[in-house]
C-alpha cells in the first residue's frame, strides 16, 4: 500500500517492525508510524483500538539509516551518532 503522505518524499532507508515501521528522507529528517500506546508513535481511539499516526520528527537531524526491531527503533547519522 503507497504511503500517500511519503508520496513526494525522498525516502532513503525505510525498516518495519512488529507494529510499526520508520524511514529517513534524503534531508535527514526521521518519519514514524505505529501503534506504541505507551510512547509517542500512536495512540488508541475511542473503541480501544489501536490508530496508526504519522509522525516526523524535527530530531534528530541527519538520520541517514533506520532499523525497526519488535518493539524499538533505532536511528543513526552519518557521524556515528545512534538513537534509539
Amino acid at each position: 500500500k503507497l504511503v500517500e503522505a511519503l508520496r513526494r518524499v525522498d525516502v532513503v532507508s525505510v525498516s518495519a517492525g512488529r507494529k510499526g515501521w520508520a524511514a529517513a528522507d534524503s534531508a535527514g529528517t526521521l518519519y514514524t508510524c505505529g501503534c506504541d500506546i505507551g510512547e509517542d508513535v500512536g495512540t488508541p481511539d475511542d473503541g480501544g483500538h489501536l490508530r496508526y499516526e504519522l509522525r516526523r520528527w524535527a530530531g534528530p537531524a541527519g538520520v541517514v539509516g533506520v532499523s525497526c526491531g519488535s518493539a524499538h527503533v533505532v536511528a543513526w547519522r552519518g557521524d556515528g551518532a545512534v538513537f534509539v
